[in-house]
Protein backbone atom coordinates (compact mmCIF):
# COMPACT_ATOMS: atom_id res chain seq x y z
CA UNK A 1 0.00 0.00 0.00
CA UNK A 2 1.47 3.41 -1.05
CA UNK A 3 0.45 6.09 1.63
CA UNK A 4 -3.15 6.87 1.05
CA UNK A 5 -4.51 10.03 1.71
CA UNK A 6 -6.29 10.52 5.11
CA UNK A 7 -9.22 13.44 6.02
CA UNK A 8 -9.10 14.63 9.27
CA UNK A 9 -12.19 16.63 10.60
CA UNK A 10 -12.78 18.73 12.71
CA UNK A 11 -16.23 20.64 13.81
CA UNK A 12 -15.97 23.32 15.22
CA UNK A 13 -17.88 26.13 17.76
CA UNK A 14 -16.87 28.37 19.93
CA UNK A 15 -13.56 26.61 20.81
CA UNK A 16 -11.29 29.58 20.72
CA UNK A 17 -9.20 28.91 23.84
CA UNK A 18 -8.48 25.30 22.41
CA UNK A 19 -8.50 25.36 19.19
CA UNK A 20 -4.70 26.36 18.14
CA UNK A 21 -3.85 23.40 20.92
CA UNK A 22 -5.91 21.10 18.39
CA UNK A 23 -4.72 22.57 15.06
CA UNK A 24 -0.95 22.37 16.09
CA UNK A 25 -1.39 18.28 17.03
CA UNK A 26 -2.60 17.90 13.75
CA UNK A 27 -0.18 20.00 10.78
CA UNK A 28 2.78 18.40 13.68
CA UNK A 29 1.55 14.92 12.66
CA UNK A 30 4.89 12.70 11.29
CA UNK A 31 2.08 11.38 8.93
CA UNK A 32 2.00 13.96 6.41
CA UNK A 33 -0.57 13.05 3.41
CA UNK A 34 -3.44 14.57 5.30
CA UNK A 35 -6.35 16.54 4.24
CA UNK A 36 -7.26 18.79 7.21
CA UNK A 37 -11.27 19.74 6.85
CA UNK A 38 -12.09 22.33 9.48
CA UNK A 39 -15.69 22.84 9.62
CA UNK A 40 -16.46 26.24 11.30
CA UNK A 41 -20.46 25.62 12.68
CA UNK A 42 -20.83 29.39 12.84
CA UNK A 43 -18.77 29.85 15.22
CA UNK A 44 -19.64 33.56 16.85
CA UNK A 45 -15.97 33.76 18.75
CA UNK A 46 -12.52 34.37 16.67
CA UNK A 47 -12.71 30.45 15.66
CA UNK A 48 -13.30 31.61 11.63
CA UNK A 49 -10.38 33.71 11.57
CA UNK A 50 -7.83 31.09 13.45
CA UNK A 51 -9.22 28.19 10.43
CA UNK A 52 -8.36 31.09 8.04
CA UNK A 53 -4.75 32.05 9.58
CA UNK A 54 -3.66 28.01 9.88
CA UNK A 55 -5.10 27.62 6.09
CA UNK A 56 -3.06 30.11 5.05
CA UNK A 57 -0.15 28.49 6.66
CA UNK A 58 -0.21 25.39 5.18
CA UNK A 59 -1.77 24.13 2.13
CA UNK A 60 -3.03 20.64 3.55
CA UNK A 61 -5.95 23.06 5.36
CA UNK A 62 -9.30 23.46 3.59
CA UNK A 63 -11.58 25.45 5.67
CA UNK A 64 -15.70 25.67 5.60
CA UNK A 65 -17.75 28.26 6.62
CA UNK A 66 -21.12 27.79 7.47
CA UNK A 67 -24.34 28.65 9.09
CA UNK A 68 -24.88 26.33 12.91
CA UNK A 69 -26.09 22.95 12.46
CA UNK A 70 -24.74 21.04 15.06
CA UNK A 71 -21.99 18.92 15.57
CA UNK A 72 -23.38 16.20 13.39
CA UNK A 73 -24.47 18.51 10.43
CA UNK A 74 -20.63 19.73 10.55
CA UNK A 75 -19.17 16.28 10.81
CA UNK A 76 -21.69 15.36 7.73
CA UNK A 77 -20.71 18.30 6.09
CA UNK A 78 -16.69 17.22 6.37
CA UNK A 79 -17.59 13.61 5.58
CA UNK A 80 -19.03 14.62 2.09
CA UNK A 81 -16.15 16.65 1.07
CA UNK A 82 -13.07 14.50 2.61
CA UNK A 83 -11.18 13.36 -0.63
CA UNK A 84 -9.18 11.13 1.50
CA UNK A 85 -9.48 7.22 1.29
CA UNK A 86 -9.75 7.30 5.20
CA UNK A 87 -11.54 9.86 7.34
CA UNK A 88 -10.26 10.61 11.13
CA UNK A 89 -12.67 12.67 13.07
CA UNK A 90 -11.59 14.93 16.09
CA UNK A 91 -12.88 17.28 18.21
CA UNK A 92 -11.68 20.43 18.42
CA UNK A 93 -10.96 21.03 21.74
CA UNK A 94 -8.63 17.71 22.17
CA UNK A 95 -5.88 16.94 20.69
CA UNK A 96 -3.21 13.59 19.00
CA UNK A 97 -0.34 12.53 19.12
CA UNK A 98 2.27 13.07 16.88
CA UNK A 99 2.70 9.36 15.78
CA UNK A 100 -1.71 8.89 16.13
CA UNK A 101 -2.15 8.93 12.06
CA UNK A 102 1.10 6.71 11.14
CA UNK A 103 0.32 4.38 14.02
CA UNK A 104 -2.98 3.37 12.72
CA UNK A 105 -1.99 3.15 9.11
CA UNK A 106 1.06 1.08 9.85
CA UNK A 107 -1.63 -1.21 11.30
CA UNK A 108 -3.90 -1.04 7.83
CA UNK A 109 -1.08 -1.21 5.72
CA UNK A 110 -0.25 -4.80 7.40
CA UNK A 111 -4.61 -5.96 7.14
CA UNK A 112 -5.18 -3.71 4.11
CA UNK A 113 -9.20 -5.50 4.42
CA UNK A 114 -9.42 -3.31 7.91
CA UNK A 115 -12.31 -1.42 8.11
CA UNK A 116 -11.79 0.63 11.18
CA UNK A 117 -8.31 1.11 13.55
CA UNK A 118 -9.56 2.45 17.20
CA UNK A 119 -6.45 3.41 19.19
CA UNK A 120 -6.32 4.26 23.17
CA UNK A 121 -7.98 7.83 24.53
CA UNK A 122 -6.16 9.13 27.66
CA UNK A 123 -7.73 12.27 29.77
CA UNK A 124 -6.50 15.15 31.02
CA UNK A 125 -7.25 15.24 34.24
CA UNK A 126 -7.31 11.46 33.91
CA UNK A 127 -11.12 10.03 33.70
CA UNK A 128 -12.07 6.00 33.88
CA UNK A 129 -15.14 7.47 32.18
CA UNK A 130 -14.12 8.50 28.78
CA UNK A 131 -10.63 6.26 28.52
CA UNK A 132 -10.57 2.98 26.38
CA UNK A 133 -7.06 1.11 27.83
CA UNK A 134 -9.71 -1.17 29.94
CA UNK A 135 -10.40 -2.74 26.20
CA UNK A 136 -7.05 -4.59 26.22
CA UNK A 137 -8.58 -7.88 25.80
CA UNK A 138 -9.61 -7.11 22.43
CA UNK A 139 -7.07 -6.74 19.23
CA UNK A 140 -8.42 -7.78 15.76
CA UNK A 141 -12.12 -8.64 15.31
CA UNK A 142 -12.61 -10.48 11.74
CA UNK A 143 -16.96 -10.84 11.86
CA UNK A 144 -19.72 -9.37 12.50
CA UNK A 145 -21.07 -11.19 15.54
CA UNK A 146 -17.80 -10.82 17.29
CA UNK A 147 -18.10 -6.93 16.48
CA UNK A 148 -21.70 -6.81 17.89
CA UNK A 149 -21.09 -8.58 21.15
CA UNK A 150 -18.21 -6.31 21.56
CA UNK A 151 -20.05 -3.12 21.41
CA UNK A 152 -23.16 -4.41 23.51
CA UNK A 153 -20.98 -5.37 26.15
CA UNK A 154 -21.36 -3.67 29.58
CA UNK A 155 -17.90 -3.30 30.58
CA UNK A 156 -15.08 -3.62 28.10
CA UNK A 157 -16.89 -2.76 25.46
CA UNK A 158 -16.00 -0.81 22.47
CA UNK A 159 -15.42 2.99 22.26
CA UNK A 160 -18.48 3.96 21.55
CA UNK A 161 -16.98 7.72 20.58
CA UNK A 162 -16.40 8.61 16.67
CA UNK A 163 -13.56 10.41 17.55
CA UNK A 164 -10.11 7.85 17.33
CA UNK A 165 -11.40 5.98 14.84
CA UNK A 166 -9.38 5.94 11.21
CA UNK A 167 -11.92 4.42 8.62
CA UNK A 168 -12.03 3.90 5.01
CA UNK A 169 -14.16 6.26 3.48
CA UNK A 170 -15.91 3.68 0.91
CA UNK A 171 -17.20 1.54 4.20
CA UNK A 172 -18.88 5.32 5.66
CA UNK A 173 -20.24 5.82 1.89
CA UNK A 174 -21.18 2.79 1.03
CA UNK A 175 -23.34 2.00 4.31
CA UNK A 176 -24.94 5.09 4.74
CA UNK A 177 -23.28 6.17 8.19
CA UNK A 178 -23.90 9.82 8.73
CA UNK A 179 -24.47 11.31 12.01
CA UNK A 180 -28.17 11.87 13.16
CA UNK A 181 -28.73 15.82 13.00
CA UNK A 182 -29.67 17.50 16.60
CA UNK A 183 -29.38 13.87 19.08
CA UNK A 184 -27.72 14.31 21.81
CA UNK A 185 -25.20 11.69 22.43
CA UNK A 186 -25.13 10.89 18.46
CA UNK A 187 -21.71 8.34 18.90
CA UNK A 188 -24.06 5.90 20.49
CA UNK A 189 -26.06 5.68 17.32
CA UNK A 190 -24.11 6.38 15.24
CA UNK A 191 -21.57 3.46 16.40
CA UNK A 192 -24.36 1.00 16.71
CA UNK A 193 -24.88 0.99 12.47
CA UNK A 194 -21.35 0.95 12.65
CA UNK A 195 -21.50 -2.47 14.35
CA UNK A 196 -24.63 -3.69 12.74
CA UNK A 197 -22.31 -3.08 9.34
CA UNK A 198 -18.54 -3.90 10.51
CA UNK A 199 -16.47 -6.63 9.33
CA UNK A 200 -13.07 -5.98 10.34
CA UNK A 201 -11.67 -4.15 13.09
CA UNK A 202 -8.72 -3.39 15.37
CA UNK A 203 -7.90 -1.82 18.28
CA UNK A 204 -4.36 -0.64 18.67
CA UNK A 205 -2.79 -0.67 22.45
CA UNK A 206 -1.12 2.68 22.28
CA UNK A 207 -2.55 6.70 23.28
CA UNK A 208 -3.18 7.91 20.27
CA UNK A 209 -5.68 10.40 21.38
CA UNK A 210 -5.87 13.09 24.08
CA UNK A 211 -9.40 14.23 25.58
CA UNK A 212 -9.52 16.85 27.96
CA UNK A 213 -12.49 17.15 30.08
CA UNK A 214 -14.01 20.77 29.31
CA UNK A 215 -16.59 21.81 31.68
CA UNK A 216 -18.23 23.25 28.88
CA UNK A 217 -18.60 20.64 26.45
CA UNK A 218 -21.83 19.63 25.10
CA UNK A 219 -21.50 16.34 27.23
CA UNK A 220 -20.68 17.52 31.00
CA UNK A 221 -23.04 20.22 30.83
CA UNK A 222 -25.96 18.93 29.51
CA UNK A 223 -28.26 18.35 32.50
CA UNK A 224 -29.60 14.17 32.45
CA UNK A 225 -33.58 15.22 31.52
CA UNK A 226 -32.17 16.65 27.83
CA UNK A 227 -29.87 13.33 27.92
CA UNK A 228 -32.94 11.15 28.48
CA UNK A 229 -34.63 12.99 25.96
CA UNK A 230 -31.86 11.63 23.33
CA UNK A 231 -31.80 8.42 24.45
CA UNK A 232 -35.57 8.23 23.90
CA UNK A 233 -34.84 8.24 20.39
CA UNK A 234 -31.39 6.02 20.45
CA UNK A 235 -33.27 2.97 22.44
CA UNK A 236 -36.53 3.12 19.95
CA UNK A 237 -33.98 2.35 17.23
CA UNK A 238 -31.97 -0.08 19.27
CA UNK A 239 -35.34 -1.69 19.76
CA UNK A 240 -36.94 -2.11 16.48
CA UNK A 241 -33.58 -2.92 14.90
CA UNK A 242 -33.05 -6.43 16.99
CA UNK A 243 -31.93 -9.09 14.37
CA UNK A 244 -29.12 -10.81 12.77
CA UNK A 245 -26.20 -11.85 15.33
CA UNK A 246 -26.57 -11.30 19.00
CA UNK A 247 -30.35 -10.06 19.04
CA UNK A 248 -29.83 -11.43 22.89
CA UNK A 249 -26.86 -9.38 23.92
CA UNK A 250 -28.25 -5.84 21.77
CA UNK A 251 -31.71 -6.02 23.79
CA UNK A 252 -29.72 -6.73 27.55
CA UNK A 253 -27.41 -3.67 26.54
CA UNK A 254 -30.90 -1.53 25.79
CA UNK A 255 -32.02 -2.65 28.66
CA UNK A 256 -29.59 -1.73 31.04
CA UNK A 257 -29.67 1.92 28.95
CA UNK A 258 -33.17 2.12 29.58
CA UNK A 259 -32.85 1.34 33.07
CA UNK A 260 -30.85 3.83 33.32
CA UNK A 261 -32.38 6.81 31.54
CA UNK A 262 -35.75 5.72 32.03
CA UNK A 263 -37.89 8.83 32.88
CA UNK A 264 -41.78 8.06 34.01
CA UNK A 265 -42.57 12.21 32.67
CA UNK A 266 -41.02 11.64 29.63
CA UNK A 267 -43.35 10.86 26.94
CA UNK A 268 -43.10 8.12 24.34
CA UNK A 269 -41.06 5.94 27.29
CA UNK A 270 -44.60 3.45 27.33
CA UNK A 271 -43.88 2.65 23.43
CA UNK A 272 -40.58 1.88 24.56
CA UNK A 273 -41.37 -0.53 27.48
CA UNK A 274 -43.97 -2.05 25.04
CA UNK A 275 -41.56 -3.15 22.76
CA UNK A 276 -38.70 -3.95 25.29
CA UNK A 277 -41.05 -6.05 26.79
CA UNK A 278 -42.00 -8.27 23.48
CA UNK A 279 -38.54 -8.49 22.94
CA UNK A 280 -38.15 -10.02 26.34
CA UNK A 281 -41.09 -12.55 25.36
CA UNK A 282 -39.61 -13.05 21.84
CA UNK A 283 -36.24 -14.46 23.23
CA UNK A 284 -37.92 -16.33 25.52
CA UNK A 285 -36.02 -14.30 28.32
CA UNK A 286 -39.15 -15.48 30.83
CA UNK A 287 -37.94 -14.63 34.56
CA UNK A 288 -36.35 -10.74 33.02
CA UNK A 289 -39.62 -9.91 31.61
CA UNK A 290 -41.27 -10.40 35.09
CA UNK A 291 -38.21 -8.82 36.60
CA UNK A 292 -38.64 -5.98 34.67
CA UNK A 293 -42.50 -5.50 34.62
CA UNK A 294 -42.44 -5.34 38.71
CA UNK A 295 -39.24 -3.06 37.98
CA UNK A 296 -41.34 -0.78 36.04
CA UNK A 297 -44.74 -1.30 37.94
CA UNK A 298 -42.23 -0.44 41.25
CA UNK A 299 -40.31 2.65 39.84
CA UNK A 300 -42.70 5.40 40.99
CA UNK A 301 -41.89 4.48 44.08
CA UNK A 302 -38.58 2.24 44.59
CA UNK A 303 -37.08 4.14 41.75
CA UNK A 304 -35.07 0.92 40.66
CA UNK A 305 -33.75 0.37 43.81
CA UNK A 306 -33.57 -3.58 45.35
CA UNK A 307 -34.93 -5.19 41.42
CA UNK A 308 -32.86 -3.34 40.06
CA UNK A 309 -29.79 -5.05 41.75
CA UNK A 310 -31.85 -8.69 40.94
CA UNK A 311 -31.60 -7.88 36.84
CA UNK A 312 -28.28 -6.57 37.34
CA UNK A 313 -27.48 -10.31 38.40
CA UNK A 314 -29.32 -12.38 36.72
CA UNK A 315 -28.42 -10.14 33.64
CA UNK A 316 -24.57 -11.25 34.63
Amino acid sequence: MQNPLVSIIVPIYKVEPYLRRCLDSIVNQTYTNLEIILVDDGSPDGCPQICDEYAARDERIVVIHKKNGGLSDARNVGTQKAKGEYIYYLDSDDTIEASCIASMLDFVKKSPEIEIVIGEMQTIPPSSMYENRRCKSIDYLNNNLDIRKSFFRIKDRLPVNACNKLIKKDFITENNLLFQKNLLHEDELWMFHVAQTATKMALIHMPTYNRYINPDSITTSTPLEKRTQAWKVILTEFLKNIAGPAPKEQLLYALNQLRYYYNPKIDKYEIIWSEAFSQLKKQKLHLLNILYHIYKSTYPILKGHGIGFAIWLITK
